[in-house]
C-alpha cells in the first residue's frame, strides 16, 4: 500500500475499575442499646446526606446533660457571689484612704473570683461535650450514599468504635487508569498537583457495548509502580446513578480512551506489516523488496503508527502481509487484489 507521514491525534486505549469516590465505615461514637434503625439502613437501599439511620437509648446521655446544666447554675451562682465579695473588697480598702492601686490581689479576692470563672467556664465545656454525646445517639448519614452492608440488629448493645455498616457515597465515582511512562509523555495530564486542564473521555463497561458515562481525568499518582512499572490517573465520573435504569455498578471493569497530543510523521499500517516490532519492507521504483528500520509511535487496536527512522518525510509502498522467504533485493510481480483488502 502506499503510505505518506502525516499527523494524527494520538489516543490511549486503557482500563480500569470503577471504585467509590467516598467509602465510609459507619461506627458508634457513644455506647449504648440499639433502639430503633431505619428502614433505609438495609444492604443496597439510597440513602441520603442527613437521614437518621439508628439510634442508641440516650437515657444515660440525656441525664448526663441535666448534671452538667445543673453544675453551670452552681457555678454562675458562684461567680456572682464572688463578683458581689469582690467589690466590697474593694469599698472597704478605698475607705480606709488608700489607692486601689496598691492593694494585693488577694485582698481584692482577684485569685478567687478567676478560680470561679473558671469552673464556670469548665461547666459550660463540659454540658457541651454533654450535649454532643446525646447528640450521637442518632447516627446520622454524612453523604448521600448507598449502604454496603449493615452490621448492627436492634437490641445489640454496642461500643464506642464499633463497626455499625457501611456506605458508597453515590454522588461521584472514580475509575484508576493505568499509563506506562511513555504514553504519559503523549498526555497533557495534572502531575505533582498542579491545576491542569481537566481531559474528559468516556469509560465503558466491558460486556455492555452502547453504555458509556462521561468522566474527568483530574489527578495523577505521583508514585510508579513497582512490580508493573506502571502508574495511574484518576477519572471521575460525577452523578453515575443519575439514571436509574442505566446505573453503572461499583466493582465494573470499563475501558476507556484518552485524548493525547497529536503526533507528527507516521505512517499508518496494519499490525501484519511489522516485522519483530522494528522493521518494515517496501518497494522501490522498480518492484523491488528493501528491509526499512522503523520506530513504533504508538497503536490502536490492530493499527500500527510507525517512523521511519531514516527517512522520516518520505513516501513509502509498504507490503502489508511480508512472508518470512522474504529477502532484501528480491524482485516481485504486482498481482492485483481480487477482493477490497490490497
Amino acid at each position: 500500500m502506499d503510505s505518506s507521514p502525516k499527523t494524527v491525534p494520538f489516543k490511549l486505549e486503557t482500563d480500569g475499575l470503577v471504585s467509590p469516590f467516598w467509602q465510609t465505615e459507619i461506627a458508634a461514637q457513644v455506647g449504648g442499646e440499639v433502639i430503633a434503625i431505619a428502614d433505609g439502613f438495609q444492604t443496597g437501599l439510597k440513602i441520603n446526606k442527613g437521614d437518621t439511620l439508628l439510634e442508641i437509648e440516650s437515657t444515660v446521655y440525656e441525664g448526663a446533660v441535666a448534671q452538667k446544666k445543673a453544675a453551670i447554675a452552681m457555678a454562675q451562682q458562684q461567680v456572682a457571689e464572688e463578683e458581689a465579695k469582690a467589690a466590697q473588697a474593694l469599698r472597704d480598702w478605698e475607705r480606709s484612704g488608700r489607692a486601689a492601686s496598691e492593694a494585693p490581689p488577694l485582698t481584692l479576692r482577684k485569685p478567687q473570683l478567676a478560680a470561679v470563672k473558671g469552673n464556670l467556664e469548665s461547666a459550660q465545656i463540659s454540658l457541651r461535650l454533654a450535649e454532643l454525646d446525646l447528640s450521637r445517639c442518632k447516627i446520622i448519614a454524612p453523604f448521600d450514599g448507598m449502604v454496603q452492608a449493615r452490621s448492627v440488629s436492634l437490641g445489640n448493645v454496642v461500643s464506642p468504635g464499633v463497626s455499625l455498616g457501611q456506605i458508597l457515597g453515590t454522588e461521584r465515582l472514580q475509575v484508576r487508569l493505568a499509563i506506562s511512562p511513555k504514553q504519559a509523555r503523549r498526555l497533557q495530564l495534572p502531575f505533582g498537583g498542579e491545576a491542569a486542564e481537566p481531559i474528559n473521555i468516556d469509560v465503558s463497561p466491558v460486556g455492555a457495548p452502547g453504555l458509556s458515562w462521561p468522566a474527568v481525568i483530574t489527578r495523577t499518582e505521583t508514585e510508579i509502580d513497582r512490580n508493573s512499572r506502571l502508574f495511574y490517573v484518576f477519572a471521575d465520573i460525577f452523578d453515575p446513578f443519575k439514571n436509574p435504569e442505566q446505573p453503572l455498578p461499583i466493582g465494573a471493569y470499563v475501558t476507556a480512551t484518552i485524548p493525547g497530543i497529536d503526533v507528527e510523521k507516521v505512517h499508518e499500517i496494519p499490525e501484519s506489516s511489522l516485522i519483530n516490532d522494528r522493521k518494515v519492507w517496501v518497494l522501490d521504483e522498480s518492484d523491488t523488496l528493501r528491509s526499512h528500520p522503523v520506530e513504533r509511535a504508538f497503536s490502536q487496536g490492530k493499527t500500527a503508527y510507525v517512523r521511519f527512522s531514516n527517512e522520516p518525510d518520505a513516501s513509502h509502498r509498504i507490503v502489508l502481509k511480508p512472508l518470512p522467504s522474504f529477502r532484501s533485493g528480491m524482485q516481485v510481480r504486482l498481482v492485483e487484489p481480487e477482493g477490497p483488502e490490497a
